[in-house]
């Protein structure tokens, strides 16, 4: 619970951050909620089995349910006290009138003063009002659980019918809230969903290109909206923009230090292989055709490396990305410099499956290729004519990798191992799961049949 907190307990959770393993790979601090909300669950499940087939003693049984309805009562009276002291204002209410305040005109002043008043009273009013409901709710199904547990210890309901009954309950009380966030009002039909993606005439102009290629939406002329709100352009093409919560440090880079100084930073977007460009008017936008635009794969006659992922970045700023590669000296092991370009040298995209990207070489050399994909060794791998290869980052964020003479086949697969290890230890433990659900059917089963034999 108090890891869920984040930032509203910082001395805790900033502690956390910097020390606890893993911690700082969540996307939100309350996401942690979801190991009470399990645990809770589970608790109420083994204290269930406790009480209808774990404790033979009544009496025993009768003061555990004693203990566990006085302190159950003893939260309500605790939570009456809290909803009669409380006075349900809220920081906003104060802010508002502060604001008011500020009105110059007497007038205005005051027909806004009585109208903000009238709406915090209400407002107020209905805060005191859900407390109350959801403390009525609470008590009712808690009391009815309490009343059939009640019911089992005087014999009068069985153990199944305990179960079943706090079963219902429990289903009842889930679905009523669930239902108040996901129902039929918050499903389409399909003409209303399709109508928020209706696309315009620059969209259905760039769809008829059925090759392979990226676009840049900046109509509007705000560069930066393209990459924070942006999304529209994605529905329907390949964008260099868009919004995304966790992007790759490496593409946030180039982002802020190259794409966002458009149009200085053409090299980069060619790189990207960005064919179309969106401009205008967000209405009405209009389309322009970038004939630079790189392809999704080429061979560079030269490489230089740097010493830092800064020179890297600089270099960026003036370069020739059709027949320069800037790579860190890093991979210098991995990239082997152009002894001979190939001018008639060929290289294409066969194929884009997501997880599977195919292309085609033939040259008469070596050569070194330029993809445009960005790099990640956390689980791309490459491979030519079947075999794995090493690659390197190159341009900061792209992909470059030395291509042998001849005819290849180049294959880069997705292939993370943390995703092959995960999936082979959930299959695992699937199998030991059912497997144990098996045997404990079987000793089950067998322990009856002991028993009706010793009874007959």
């Amino acid at each position: 619970f108090m890891m869920s907190w984040g930032g509203n307990f910082a001395g805790f959770n900033t502690f956390l951050f910097n020390y606890l393993p893993m911690y700082n790979k969540f996307r939100a601090p309350g996401m942690i909620i979801v190991i009470p909300t399990l645990l809770l669950g589970m608790m109420a499940v083994m204290s269930l089995q406790k009480i209808l087939f774990g404790m033979e003693n009544r009496e025993e049984l009768y003061n555990k349910l004693k203990k566990g309805f006085a302190i159950t009562g003893g939260i309500f009276v605790l939570l009456l006290v809290i909803y009669f002291s409380l006075d349900y204002r809220a920081e906003s209410d104060a802010n508002l009138l502060q604001q008011i305040q500020q009105i110059p005109d007497p007038q205005t002043k005051a027909a806004f003063e009585t109208g903000a008043k009238s709406l915090i009273n209400g407002l107020i009013e209905d805060r005191q009002h859900l407390f109350m409901m959801d403390l009525l709710r609470s008590l009712f199904f808690i009391a009815a659980a309490a009343g059939a547990l009640y019911l089992y210890h005087r014999k009068v309901l069985k153990p199944g019918l305990v179960m079943v009954g706090i079963g219902l309950l429990s289903f009842i009380d889930v679905m009523a809230i669930d239902v108040k966030y996901l129902n039929s009002d918050n499903y389409l039909d399909a003409e209303e969903s399709e109508a928020t993606f209706n696309p315009t005439p620059a969209d259905l102009a760039i769809l008829k290109d059925t090759s392979y290629y990226r676009v840049f939406n900046i109509a509007g002329g705000n560069i930066p909206m393209a990459f924070n709100h942006g999304a529209m352009p994605s529905y329907f093409h390949n964008s260099i923009g868009g919004y995304h919560p966790a992007k790759l440090s490496i593409y946030q880079d180039l982002i802020e230090k190259q794409i966002y100084n458009f149009p200085k930073s053409m090299p980069v977007v060619n790189m990207l292989n960005t064919k179309y460009i969106i401009v205008g008017d967000p209405k009405n936008p209009e389309v322009q055709l970038n004939p630079d635009a790189l392809g999704p794969a080429w061979f560079v006659k030269q490489i230089n490396f740097v010493k830092s992922p800064q020179e890297e970045m600089a270099a960026l700023d003036n370069f020739d990305p059709k027949n320069v590669a800037i790579a860190n000296q890093s991979f210098s092991n991995v990239l082997k410099p152009v002894a001979a370009p190939d001018s008639a040298a060929t290289i294409k995209m066969v194929s884009n499956q997501n997880d599977i990207i195919t292309y085609n070489s033939n040259s008469a050399t070596d050569q070194v290729a330029v993809f445009s994909e960005v790099y990640y060794d956390k689980g791309w791998n490459a491979y030519i004519d079947g075999k794995q290869v090493p690659y390197a980052k190159v341009n900061y964020v792209l992909r470059g990798a030395n291509v042998p003479a001849g005819n290849h086949t180049i294959e880069f697969r997705f292939e993370p191992h943390s995703y092959a290890l995960g999936w082979t230890l959930t299959t695992i433990c699937s199998i030991l799961l059912v497997l144990m659900l098996l045997a404990a059917l079987f000793f089950e089963f067998k322990r009856n049949r002991v028993i009706m034999n010793g009874v007959d």
